[in-house]
C-alpha cells in the first residue's frame, strides 16, 4: 500500500479509495472495504465496524488514503486457489478483500473453499526476528510484535510505504508525471556531460538528457526525460514526455505527453500527442497522431 499523493494525471484519479484497517502491532490487514460513492460526503464519514473486529484488533488504524501499489507476495497455495476459484478476476477487487474477510471467519474459509488450500501454520518464523524491519510499525528494530491471533491459519499483511515517491504508472499521463516528479527531486546532473546540444536549444530545469545524446538547433525540452544515445533534429519540441534510449527524431517534430520506447524512429514534421510508441517502431514523416499506440 502507499499514500495516494503524487503521480496525478490519470482519468481514474477521482475514484474513491477503499477504507483500510491495519493492526498496528503486527501490520496485519484486517479491514478492506470499498466506499459507496453513491452516498454524499457526510454519509461516507460514518462507518460501522463489527464489534468482534474491534475486540480482536483493538490497535487497528483505519484510513481512506491508502492506494494499492499492486505488489503482492503470496504463498503457493494462494495461486492454486486463484486457479480453483473462477470468480476471482482481480487480485485487488476480488482476492484481497476475500482473504481479508476470511482470515477472521472460519465459516467463510469453508464456504469459499479456502480451507482446502491453506497450509498448516508454521510456528517458527521463516526469517530471524533481527532481520525484520519492525520500525515501520512504530516498534524498535528487532522487537517482536505480540500477536494475540497468531494461531490464525490465514493472515494477510500489508507494508505501508512512507516517504519518497510512489505512484501507479498504469497510464501514460501517470507514467509521465512520475518521471517528472523523479526528475525534480533527482540530484544528478540535468544534462549528461557527454550529451551534445546545438545553439539556441533549451532544456528546462525540470528535464533530463542522457549520455551521448545529440540535440539539434532551436529545440525545446520541458518536463521530459530523454534517454541515452538519442539523435534529435532541429526545431523539435518535447513536452511532458519520456524518450527512451537510442531514439531518432527528425526535424520539426512536436511530441507532447508521449512515451517513446527505444530504437524508435520518428520522421520529420510529425506531431504526436498522448501516444505510446513501442520499441523499434518507425513513424513516417508528417504523421499527426493523437491517443495512438504502436508496437511492432
Amino acid at each position: 500500500a502507499m499514500s495516494s499523493e503524487g503521480g496525478g494525471g490519470s482519468t481514474r484519479a477521482n475514484l474513491a479509495l477503499p477504507i483500510i484497517g491495519i493492526d498496528q502491532p503486527t501490520s496485519r490487514l484486517v479491514l478492506h472495504r470499498d466506499i459507496d460513492v453513491g452516498k454524499d460526503r457526510d454519509e461516507r464519514k460514518e462507518m460501522r465496524l463489527p464489534l468482534s473486529l474491534v475486540r480482536r484488533f483493538p490497535s487497528m488504524a483505519v484510513s481512506d488514503k491508502m492506494q494499492d501499489s499492486h505488489i503482492y507476495v503470496m504463498q503457493k497455495w494462494v495461486l492454486d486457489y486463484i486457479v480453483y476459484n473462477n470468480d476471482i478476476e482481480s487480485l485487488q477487487d476480488d482476492l484481497i478483500p476475500l482473504l481479508v474477510r476470511a482470515q477472521c471467519d472460519p465459516e467463510l474459509q469453508r464456504k469459499a473453499g479456502i480451507s482446502k488450500f491453506i497450509h498448516p501454520v508454521n510456528p517458527e518464523p521463516s526469517v530471524a526476528v533481527d532481520d525484520i524491519d519492525t520500525t515501520q510499525f512504530g516498534l524498535p528494530h528487532g522487537a517482536r510484535a505480540l500477536d494475540a491471533n497468531s494461531d490464525d491459519p490465514l493472515k494477510v499483511f500489508v507494508y505501508v510505504r512512507r516517504g519518497g515517491i510512489a505512484g501507479r504508472a498504469d497510464q501514460i499521463p501517470r507514467y509521465c508525471d512520475l518521471n517528472y516528479i523523479a526528475t525534480k527531486i533527482s540530484t544528478e546532473s540535468r544534462i549528461d556531460e557527454t550529451a551534445r546540444l546545438a545553439s539556441k536549444t533549451q532544456v528546462g530545469t525540470d528535464s533530463l538528457v542522457g549520455a551521448s545524446t545529440q540535440i539539434g538547433e532551436r529545440c525545446s525540452i520541458k518536463r521530459s526525460v530523454v534517454g541515452a544515445h538519442c539523435v534529435i533534429g532541429r526545431n523539435v519540441k518535447i513536452v511532458n514526455s519520456v524518450i527512451m534510449d537510442h531514439v531518432t527524431i527528425g526535424d520539426g517534430v512536436k511530441i507532447e505527453s508521449c512515451v517513446v520506447c527505444k530504437l524508435t524512429k520518428i520522421g520529420e514534421d510529425s506531431q504526436l500527442n498522448d501516444c505510446e510508441i513501442g520499441a523499434k517502431v518507425t513513424i513516417p514523416s508528417g504523421s499527426e497522431l493523437k491517443g495512438n499506440s504502436f508496437t511492432v
